[in-house]
């Protein structure tokens, strides 16, 4: 996995999650948590620090520039 991908899998899997979540968060009228939830989170908080950490802004910031 880590040779062709270059991650191991549980960390690709959480990208691809987070990449569906962006989508969400700028396209969807889904409140965060909804999408923290539907995306695979099991709470809002862990998955602000996980899109924080990948795209460097939390959701509602992400959000707030997106509308």
């Amino acid at each position: 996995f880590r040779k062709y991908l270059d991650s191991v899998p549980s960390r690709y899997y959480q990208q691809m999650r987070l990449e569906h979540a962006r989508e969400l968060v700028r396209e969807s009228p889904l409140s965060l948590s909804q999408i923290a939830l539907e995306t695979g989170f099991k709470t809002s908080a862990h998955f602000s620090t996980a899109y924080r950490n990948l795209y460097g802004l939390t959701p509602s910031e992400e959000r707030s520039l997106s509308h």
